[in-house]
């Protein structure tokens, strides 16, 4: 079963003739088809164009033009969902990072459209892995691993990721995160 996104209401925030769109993600332990979340996306970019929302409207289609490039660079085929997903993902870091940036800047309208951007197309991806959560399987990962006394813990990263990458999809994961919590639990095994 696919990934599913229903728009479940509308809210009108204290700005005259603004709109908001609230989207209920509907989640199912599938592969996630292509026309799905394209057409999600196309169909939120409607209800956001007949809304009058601009930042909602500008915001997806910047990302239907990213997915329409991917399209026309995988030789005549539609990219699959999970690559839908990554260019939402890589989106998403692109506007988070240039909020920091902003708001490092004194910049804070900017840094304010660009977490409006944001909350738009997280709303498209799925629920991150809950940092206990990681930490829980990482220790399992880690546990299970046989590592010599005294060793470079960076050698064994690797294959700690690898095994994590097998047992947790990679669109939910934070990469920074994992490494860094990763690397740490790693240098604690070596060390003790």
């Amino acid at each position: 079963m696919p990934l599913r996104y229903v728009c479940s209401s509308l809210a009108r925030p204290a700005a005259r003739n603004s709109y908001c769109l609230t989207y209920r993600r509907f989640f199912a332990t599938s592969n996630g088809s292509t026309e799905d979340l394209r057409q999600t996306l196309l169909t939120a970019l409607k209800t956001s164009m007949k809304q009058k929302n601009t930042i909602a409207s500008v915001t997806l289609r910047s990302v239907l033009s990213d997915v329409y490039s991917a399209d026309k660079n995988s030789n005549d085929t539609l990219v699959d969902g999970k690559s839908i997903q990554q260019i939402l993902r890589k989106a998403v870091d692109r506007r988070a990072d240039a909020a920091r940036r902003f708001t490092a800047a004194s910049r804070a309208d900017l840094a304010a459209k660009e977490e409006a951007e944001v909350s738009i197309l997280e709303e498209f991806l799925p629920a991150m892995l809950p940092e206990d959560e990681l930490e829980r399987v990482l220790q399992s990962i880690i546990q299970n691993l046989e590592t010599p006394p005294n060793s470079d813990p960076r050698k064994h990263l690797g294959q700690v990721l690898k095994t994590l990458h097998a047992q947790v999809d990679k669109m939910r994961l934070d990469h920074e995160l994992v490494k860094q919590k990763a690397a740490s639990m790693l240098l604690a095994k070596v060390n003790s």
